[in-house]
């Protein structure tokens, strides 16, 4: 359970800035924007991107593997194949979002895949 807990923080902590994001578009009156959601397809960024649909915001997700996307987020999703560690393609992603959403897990401890990398 010890290793579990940073996990389920982290994911706590991202559904809680996703609901924040609804709080203070709700405060100021404005209509719901295109958020982009990075890791979408993970089990975190699946739980993000249903409460952003559910409170009405236009989704974009930045995902390796579009089929993927489709097939667990469904068709209400805007899907843009990129790798994360391409800044200019993460750039275009994010072009024209209120918000940025990153439920991105990083892949080992070591290489291109580490923590700081990703």
């Amino acid at each position: 359970m010890q290793g579990r807990l940073p996990t389920l923080a982290r994911r706590a902590a991202l559904i809680l800035m996703a609901g924040l994001l609804v709080a203070c578009t709700t405060a100021i009156g404005t209509q719901p924007q295109t958020v982009l959601v990075a890791g979408a397809t993970g089990q975190t960024g699946a739980l993000i991107v249903r409460k952003l649909q559910q409170q009405g915001y236009r989704v974009r997700v930045l995902v390796r593997d579009p089929e993927k996307a489709r097939a667990r987020l469904g068709p209400d999703v805007e899907v843009v194949q990129a790798d994360i560690r391409d800044a200019e393609a993460v750039r275009a992603a994010a072009a024209g979002a209120w918000a940025v959403v990153s439920a991105i897990s990083a892949g080992s401890k070591e290489g291109p895949e580490r923590p700081e990398t990703i």
